[in-house]
């Protein structure tokens, strides 16, 4: 009996991995192009650049029937009445097959429009706030709602930003039940990065929050959150 109850929960794991992998992708990735990010990343190339070849790697991977929308943070100084603006909209990534749709490049090739300028804030809890009200708004139990951010620095105060304990608030009043999954990851680049944020809004979503410096390393953590493993 006892060997029993072992083999169900292993096929009950088995069985709830499977119904994941089978679902369709929609990942929001959020990427910070305030001007430290311009900075070297100690690993070749700027920090945005590291961002760019890592997605690039991880696009390589993604899971069949993949869509994919990018979002370039900074602050409000920058694109006026939020601290965000939608660079590529919601947009299939890769085929039933698995194999990458052209679209999937054209996503890679985005970066090359956001370039961080030096003036440039983080207005991390705001977008952070719409990303993830978005996220639940399109959440539904035939699909994972993914949203991945990459940050390299910590919320840059506006006079309407949000502050952590309300978004924490927001985040956990509209958390969905587990038939509707959304899935956030948190990056933090470099020493700079606020960890002790980036891990309490995870908490509040029951996500990850990670620091990151390679490329290799900034790839699992995008492939991490799409790809789950029970």
């Amino acid at each position: 009996r006892g060997l029993g109850d072992v083999y169900k929960r292993q096929v009950q794991t088995v069985t709830g991995l499977m119904t994941q992998l089978s679902r369709p992708v929609n990942m929001l990735m959020v990427v910070d192009t305030s001007g430290s990010m311009l900075d070297p990343s100690g690993y070749g190339g700027s920090r945005i650049e590291l961002t760019a070849k890592a997605v690039q790697t991880a696009l390589n991977f993604v899971p069949p029937n993949t869509k994919g929308s990018l979002w370039q943070m900074a602050s409000n100084t920058e694109f006026g009445a939020k601290d965000y603006r939608v660079v590529v909209p919601m947009t299939p990534l890769s085929g039933p097959d698995g194999s990458l749709l052209p679209a999937a490049l054209q996503f890679a090739n985005a970066f090359d429009q956001i370039i961080p300028t030096v003036k440039g804030g983080t207005g991390l809890y705001d977008t952070i706030s719409d990303a993830y009200a978005q996220a639940v708004a399109a959440a539904n139990p035939e699909s994972n709602q993914v949203i991945v951010v990459l940050t390299d620095g910590r919320n840059e105060y506006d006079p309407q930003t949000i502050t952590l304990d309300q978004l924490v608030a927001r985040i956990k009043a509209q958390r969905p039940g587990p038939d509707k999954p959304v899935t956030v990851a948190l990056a933090g680049l470099g020493p700079q990065s606020d960890m002790a944020a980036l891990t309490a809004i995870a908490a509040a979503a029951g996500g990850t929050a990670s620091v990151v410096n390679t490329e290799t390393n900034l790839s699992d953590v995008i492939l991490a959150s799409i790809l789950p493993t029970g």
